[in-house]
């Protein structure tokens, strides 16, 4: 399938999520998050994807990167890999559990074949597609080519860094740095939602500065965990060491 194929045009009306333990196993919270995305979007299918679903379709759709796949030392770089491979076979919205649905996205997808959420980055916390998306390839790029841990080096004590080792190998920072390669970013065909579509009061970049909108009234949906988990006093602590980060991060780098 290719993008000028005229049956790959539109996003699907499929919604996935993931809960790597299965649903029995959601907190009561994010199933009732869950059901909200069902009852704002009845004509759409949902699919629930858990562990064994996850693998049972890496197994039966890309057997060859099953090595990588197996071999992520965290649930978490699967659960993000996956959602890229599901998203190019199936097409449809990907939506992470502790996203709140405030109203239908049903216009939001409409006359688009990628929607993306941008923050100070493109989030992969909520991602359209229709299938076989040009994107997709430069993602898989991207997975082959980072995998493997960096080692160690001076001053990582000062990050997270098994958090930066994520980001930058299944996460946001490599889900951005593949948009941008792609030029999807550019495409007429990608619908680039303002961070207030789905995260209100998440930080994000806005004409070259840093701003924050605590505005729900205009929001489809509520990132919660962006919002409700850092406390005043995280807030305080995470300002006062961006210097020493910035500096690790520097060092760090990959050269």
């Amino acid at each position: 399938m290719t993008d000028s194929d005229p049956q790959a045009a539109g996003i699907p009306r499929i919604l996935h999520q993931i809960w790597y333990q299965g649903e029995a196993q959601m907190p009561d919270k994010f199933r009732r998050f869950s059901e909200g995305w069902r009852v704002n979007h009845p004509d759409w299918s949902f699919h629930l994807w858990n562990e064994t679903a996850m693998r049972d379709f890496m197994v039966e759709n890309y057997p060859a990167f099953l090595p990588v796949y197996d071999g992520y030392p965290f649930n978490i770089q699967r659960i993000d890999a996956v959602r890229y491979f599901i998203l190019n076979t199936l097409g449809g919205v990907y939506v992470d559990a502790d996203i709140e649905s405030l109203k239908p996205i049903d216009t939001v997808v409409e006359g688009c074949s990628l929607m993306l959420s941008r923050t100070l980055g493109y989030n992969n916390a909520i991602i359209g597609s229709r299938p076989g998306h040009a994107l997709w390839p430069v993602i898989f790029e991207g997975l082959s080519a980072n995998h493997k841990r960096p080692p160690r080096r001076f001053l990582d004590f000062l990050i997270d860094a098994d958090a930066l080792f994520v980001a930058t190998s299944t996460g946001p920072r490599l889900f951005t740095a593949s948009v941008q390669k792609s030029a999807a970013e550019t495409d007429p065909d990608t619908r680039i939602c303002p961070y207030w579509y789905f995260e209100p009061g998440t930080p994000a970049e806005i004409d070259g500065k840093v701003a924050v909108d605590p505005d729900t009234s205009r929001s489809y949906g509520i990132h919660h965990m962006s919002q409700t988990w850092v406390s005043p006093l995280r807030r305080a602590i995470d300002a006062a060491a961006k210097p020493l980060m910035a500096l690790a991060l520097r060092f760090t780098a990959p050269r």
